[in-house]
């Protein structure tokens, strides 16, 4: 059989197979065709939309070959759909959730390290996350507070809104939810009740589409865990998100890039300088002694300083002197209000029972600094077994990471509620164990 009688036979037989097979074939390339147009909208809802319409008007459409065309036009059509979508939800929904601020702290040195996400060259470059911000410190430091005054003096920054959330990390609530923060960020941005995806992995994606092309600022504030936090993160870096906690949140530092700002109370300048802007200079200048020792008194914690400052207010017959004796009172345990107390004891109960333990020796320290080998006696384990409980003590911000000397530091107001947890949880006998 010469070559071309073959190749004409071949043909016969072929050709039927291929048209058979293509008219099966084409169907199914139209509709994943119209699936990748779909996933292009980066809007859930919209997707779900465009995809049913398409199946809605396949039926209408005569001819095997018409789906494959009708994907076409589709698929043409997504750069149009895409810019409306952008004006309906973007351009019209600008949420601005950030709260007041309970007070308007004067600028912190920690102000400059956030001022630098800004600068930061992913801003420009276009990285692959969100620009992200942790700040870490004991209670009452101020984190929130820091956290809000930068946000608000760098609002016009973020034009496109912002976005609040309490984590309730250490409240007496449960802590929230990732599904539930992410339901209410989308309605936020415009997503209504019946379009709200129903599962987790759908949130995100629906929340970090709508994020991606703005410039927006994140607040996620009193965050408990790393993963609690994770979901929340936007994929885009014209975004910056800051984050509040006790815990270091290590974590997001080597999986996020998160910019690390450990939050230490105020230097004894900043704690006389907010003293001063809630009582009033005359009253304190009056009394320049016994002002030190108040602002001492306070360990310059922002959150004690502030609860001083109304005691004065709320009393004002009271001299700064009388308020430093009713501080000193032997018959007031701790020498502090009971406000201070439940903050305390809110990351106390967070603890591991062992951690726990350790917490409450530190009130067996005649000095508030101590190395390792005396939290070995403290804790009577082996170095390792310390290590990892003086670590966790240091994540939940209760004591102060070691020093080049070698010493780890504990404020004398953590030293004096450390004590009152000795007395109330063990024995005599067994709280002296720390000093033997």
């Amino acid at each position: 059989m010469n070559p071309g009688a073959f190749a004409l036979l071949l043909t016969a037989v072929l050709l039927p197979l291929a048209v058979s097979e293509f008219r099966d074939w084409c169907p199914r390339l139209a509709t994943s065709l119209v699936r990748w147009a779909a996933r292009r909208l980066g809007d859930h809802t919209a997707r779900i939309r465009y995809e049913e319409e398409w199946v809605a008007n396949l039926d209408e459409v005569p001819g095997k070959l018409s789906p494959l065309l009708s994907a076409v036009g589709y698929l043409i059509a997504v750069p149009r759909m895409r810019w409306t979508l952008r004006r309906a939800s973007i351009a019209t929904t600008k949420p601005n959730q950030l709260p007041a601020p309970i007070n308007r702290l004067t600028v912190r040195a920690e102000f400059g390290a956030l001022d630098s996400l800004l600068a930061h060259p992913r801003r420009r470059d276009g990285g692959a996350t969100a620009l992200i911000a942790t700040i870490a410190g004991m209670p009452g430091a101020g984190k929130t507070t820091l956290a809000l005054n930068w946000a608000r003096r760098n609002k016009v920054r973020f034009p496109d809104g912002n976005l609040y959330a309490d984590l309730h990390g250490y409240s007496p609530h449960t802590p929230a939810a990732p599904a539930e923060v992410l339901a209410g960020f989308l309605r936020a941005l415009g997503v209504r009740a019946d379009h709200m995806p129903a599962s987790m992995n759908e949130r995100v994606a629906l929340y970090r589409s709508l994020v991606a092309p703005r410039r927006m600022l994140i607040m996620l504030d009193n965050a408990a865990t790393s993963q609690q936090v994770r979901p929340l993160l936007p994929n885009s870096p014209t975004s910056v998100v800051l984050i509040t906690s006790r815990s270091r949140l290590s974590a997001l530092d080597v999986d996020n890039g998160a910019q690390q700002i450990a939050l230490d109370v105020l230097s004894a300048e900043e704690a006389m300088r907010l003293l001063r802007s809630r009582v009033g200079a005359k009253r304190l200048d009056a009394e320049p002694q016994a002002t030190r020792e108040l602002v001492c008194l306070c360990a310059c914690l922002p959150l004690v300083i502030l609860i001083i400052a109304g005691l004065l207010r709320r009393c004002p017959d009271w001299t700064v002197r009388h308020l430093v004796d009713k501080l000193h009172d032997e018959h007031r345990p701790g020498g502090y209000t009971e406000q201070v107390r439940a903050v305390f004891d809110l990351s106390y109960q967070t603890l591991p029972a062992d951690a726990q333990r350790l917490f409450r020796r530190l009130g067996t320290l005649q000095d508030p600094n101590f190395d390792s080998s005396q939290a070995i006696l403290l804790t009577g384990s082996t170095a390792k077994q310390t290590e990892r409980l003086v670590n966790t003590l240091i994540d939940a911000s209760l004591i102060s990471p070691r020093l080049e000397d070698g010493f780890y530091r504990v404020h004398d107001l953590t030293v004096t509620y450390a004590r009152e947890l000795l007395h109330e949880n063990e024995p005599p006998r067994q709280s002296a164990i720390g000093n033997e």
